[in-house]
């Protein structure tokens, strides 16, 4: 029956919301359409409105064109009658030719185009004048003559010109006069009021909205049609307008734009028209609010229709929708009868099901609304050790463990209240007296005056549940030898300390405290007592700190101590750490007694302050970690007591060296590392070969020094494909040299690192390279340093002689500042000894340094070796060494490291 209640809801609501539906998409297809409609008639509008605007101007332009057409016209026949006269007569002012001028005036009189007519010469002074006044000097004649000189012309119109004295405007029509032989001598001109042009456009109609403005090419208003007060008071001004000075400034014959009138504000189509053959620009407006009046008029009327067709349709679906909701009342009606039938029903089976559910696994139990106890199931019996007949009656307090306070209960039956349930944790009694967690969840039941009737209580045990959390969170967090807390713990706190410090602005510590001797203990005793010597350290380390620091061991004989809270001055709070830390120094000062053992171990200790802002708290533990280094730095070589602060300086060179380290792995493939070649000479001047030295230039750092990179390269174990690399350019640049006579017999001195030499396949990849190269071997000197014979020096020296039988050549390296083992010296197949620069700088002015460098000369005598000083900079130092026997050289003063040889 509940499937058909559902359809016949589906279909109901089916029938509300279909119409809907159809009534909002016709709505809205009628609204797109009509925008669709209204958005094409605005743009036919705009293009109708702006072509009328461009015919209109250019009929205007072509009007302007044709009256001032006929001035020129006019000039050109009054010139075609001076030029004869200019050529019998030789024109020119003060000649007296009286009657040369009544000619002149009576042609002029049938001139209808003239009011008023100048003669000019080259000076501007006038030769003849229409009136007697106008003697002397025509007025405006720089401006003319600045015409006359850039127009190539003979004819010409002028702009608009205003006398500076009278405020009058005129426009010049002129023409160039020219005597028999073709030369420019004279100009005759007529001055025209603006309104010429005006009378020019007079015949023109104009529609309502449409206007016509005539400028100049300087962008000064000349006239404007309709003719209105405000146009006239702004005859002669300029118009300052960005689209007009745009046309103005482009060149274009003609151009359309929309924008507003500087003159009366109004928004207007225009159109642009330069006219023919004169400085001017015929600009044709229509006012959009005319030319667009019929569009908008359409529009009014569509939304008008729109509306009314939205609401008849919204009248037609407000009545289906009365009709609807009456047919849904009789089906409610008739579902609800029926309902009613199956709920007597189905009362009988729900009580059989109720009381089968009330036996459930779960603990319930009921109570009156006043909290007593009316029905227990058999599981809550189980669960408390009550059996029912005990706690009917009773209040649920009988069950409280005393573990929750009074506001805790509180707070549980004030959310019962308001919302009729609780649900949680808590902790109760059984009847034996143990204590149990159990998950508990109460209900409220309500009657039908809304009043509280009963609550049920339904709860099960979660006892081991809460075990098996403590000890999944004890070993997550806590070390299982000592019962300290462990990294992830401290890393925890040391977070939560972090947010402290930066709401507080206090600050506080971490130290880092590293055993010493810890691994000879494990090894002489065993592991046993090494775990026994851990706990003792735990033990004598936990009286030392506070209840709110927090002791952990982080490692196998690591151990850290966060000290919270310490105090608002940063040093204050350094000193409260140092003074923790000589506390914990004393007391690993004394021996621990352990399975009768009296053992002595010691400690370094790291301190980092912790103040929440200028350090991420993830690396709290790193920078402590790093001052026990330091500390162990400072004992091993000023004896200082093995406490340490964290210096930031340190921390930058460490960065610095693994941001190099990463780069530098790159730095070969990016073709980054370079070879330069240093010349090795013997006395006097001859050339013996080059050293090879390695440079990398860093795209960022510029050239990086090799004693910054080569000791990161060596650490990383880099030198291995780096130092092949140089070998391989080195073997490469001695095969070339074969094929140069004079170069065939130079050698090349290559430097090798201990790390290198030291690779179990460094003989087999020389061999190779060798013969991929075609290099001589006898041509290849390697160089290596005295620590290479501090690590297995059998075994290196059976390497030398590999290489020596292949006719590799070896040199010793800074020679006297390091090892120096005089009974592994003699068994070395060696070639050459190098003199270190350190001791040849100061040769000639420091007697312990010239001392050495007499010794090291004669030791190589002794073993029958060559010599062979590096870093000679000056003339002193090589006049001094080839006196004491050492004739080989390297340095400055024989050349720099280059790429080129």
């Amino acid at each position: 029956m509940t499937e058909q209640e559902d359809r016949s809801r589906s279909s109901v609501n089916t029938a509300y919301r279909l119409p809907l539906l159809l009534y909002v998409f016709a709505l809205l297809a009628l609204v797109s359409s009509a925008s669709y409609v209204a958005l094409t008639n605005y743009a036919q509008a705009t293009k109708t409105a702006s072509s009328r605007s461009a015919a209109r101007a250019d009929l205007a332009a072509e009007l302007v064109a044709n009256k001032l057409l006929s001035t020129q016209y006019g000039l050109r026949t009054l010139a075609g009658f001076l030029e004869p006269l200019i050529y019998q007569a030789d024109i020119l002012p003060g000649t007296g030719l009286e009657s040369l001028e009544q000619l002149l005036n009576e042609e002029l009189s049938r001139q209808e185009f003239v009011d008023e007519l100048f003669v000019t010469d080259l000076g501007g002074n006038v030769i003849h004048a229409s009136s007697v006044s106008d003697a002397g000097r025509i007025p405006g004649w720089s401006f003319l003559k600045r015409r006359v000189e850039e127009s190539p012309e003979d004819d010409l119109i002028t702009p608009l010109y205003t006398d500076p004295e009278s405020g009058e405007t005129w426009i010049w029509g002129m023409r160039k006069l020219r005597s028999g032989t073709g030369d420019f001598v004279a100009v005759i001109a007529a001055p025209q009021s603006p309104a010429v042009i005006a009378d020019a456009l007079a015949g023109l109609s104009l529609s309502e909205g449409q206007s016509i403005a005539i400028i100049d090419e300087s962008l000064r208003l000349v006239a404007r049609l309709p003719d209105g007060t405000k146009a006239a008071e702004l005859q002669g001004s300029p118009v300052d307008e960005l689209y007009t000075r745009r046309f103005a400034e482009s060149g274009s014959s003609s151009e359309q734009a929309v924008f507003e009138s500087p003159i009366d504000g109004e928004r207007r189509f225009y159109a642009f028209q330069r006219v023919q053959n004169a400085p001017y620009i015929v600009v044709v407006g229509e006012r959009t609010s005319v030319a667009l009046q019929g569009w908008r008029h359409s529009l009014v009327a569509s939304a008008v229709g729109i509306l009314l067709v939205a609401i008849i349709g919204l009248f037609f679906l407000k009545q289906f929708y009365r009709r609807v909701s009456v047919e849904k009342e009789l089906i409610l009606e008739n579902q609800e009868r029926k309902s009613l039938q199956y709920a007597a029903q189905a009362n009988e089976a729900e009580l059989r099901i109720a009381s089968t559910a009330f036996d459930t696994h779960l603990g319930i139990m009921i109570t009156d609304d006043n909290g007593l106890i009316l029905r227990a199931n058999r599981a809550f019996s189980r669960i408390t050790g009550y059996d029912e007949q005990e706690v009917v009656g009773m209040s649920p307090r009988i069950l409280q463990s005393g573990l929750q306070d009074a506001e805790f209960y509180s707070h549980l039956w004030a959310r019962v209240g308001e919302t009729g349930t609780w649900e949680g944790e808590i902790w109760n009694r059984r009847k034996n007296g143990d204590v149990f967690a159990e998950w508990l969840t109460i209900t409220a039941i309500y009657g039908a005056s809304g009043a509280v009737q009963n609550y049920v209580g339904t709860f099960h045990d979660i006892t081991k549940r809460k075990e098996a959390e403590r000890e999944a969170h004890r070993l997550a967090f806590y070390d299982s030898l000592t019962g300290l807390a462990n990294r992830a713990l401290l890393e925890e706190r040391i977070s939560d300390v972090c947010k402290l410090n930066t709401r507080q602005g206090t600050h506080a510590a971490l130290l880092y405290l590293d055993i010493e001797q810890f691994r000879a203990v494990n090894d002489a005793r065993g592991y046993g007592t090494g775990d026994l010597v851990l706990k003792s350290l735990a033990a004598q380390l936990g009286p030392i700190v506070r209840e709110s620091d927090t002791l952990a061991r982080i490692g196998g004989d690591e151990f850290a101590v966060l000290l919270a809270n310490l105090h608002s001055s940063q040093e204050i709070a350094a000193r409260s750490a140092e003074t923790v830390a000589d506390k914990i120094l004393q007391a690993f000062s004394r021996p621990i007694a352990v399975l009768g053992y009296r053992i002595q171990v010691g400690v370094s200790i790291g301190i980092t302050l912790i103040d929440g802002r200028d350090t991420p708290c993830d690396q709290q533990v790193q920078r402590a970690e790093q001052a026990t280094q330091q500390a162990k730095e400072r004992a091993r070589l000023r004896g200082e007591k093995r406490i340490a602060f964290f210096n930031p300086d340190i921390q930058e060179k460490i960065v610095q060296h693994v941001l190099l380290e990463e780069e530098l792995r790159n730095a070969l493939a990016r073709e980054q590392l370079a070879v330069f070649f240093q010349p090795q000479i013997r006395d006097p001047d001859h050339l013996l070969g080059y050293e090879v030295l390695l440079r990398w230039r860093h795209p960022e750092r510029g050239m990086v020094s090799p004693a910054v990179f080569i000791p990161i390269a060596e650490q990383s174990r880099l030198i291995l494909p780096i130092g092949r690399w140089v070998l391989e350019q080195a073997c490469k640049r001695l095969a070339a040299w074969q094929k140069d006579a004079a170069r065939s017999g130079l050698s090349l001195a290559v430097n090798v690192s201990v790390v290198q030499f030291q690779s179990d396949d460094f003989i087999a990849q020389l061999e190779q390279i060798l013969e991929q190269t075609g290099a001589p071997p006898h041509l290849l000197k390697l160089e290596v340093t005295e620590s290479l014979l501090l690590e297995d020096p059998e075994r290196i020296t059976e390497i030398m002689r590999h290489l020596r039988a292949l006719g590799i050549r070896f040199s010793l390296d800074d020679f006297g500042t390091g090892y120096s083992s005089m009974s592994y010296l003699k068994g070395l197949p060696l070639d050459q000894i190098k003199i270190d620069q350190s001791f040849v700088n100061d040769v000639t002015t420091n007697l312990a340094s010239s001392a050495i460098v007499e010794s090291i000369i004669g030791l190589a005598r002794g073993l029958g070796l060559e010599v062979i000083a590096e870093g000679v900079e000056t003339e002193e130092q090589r006049k001094w060494l080839v006196k004491h026997g050492c004739i080989h050289f390297q340095g400055y003063l024989f050349g720099r490291p280059g790429e080129e040889v």
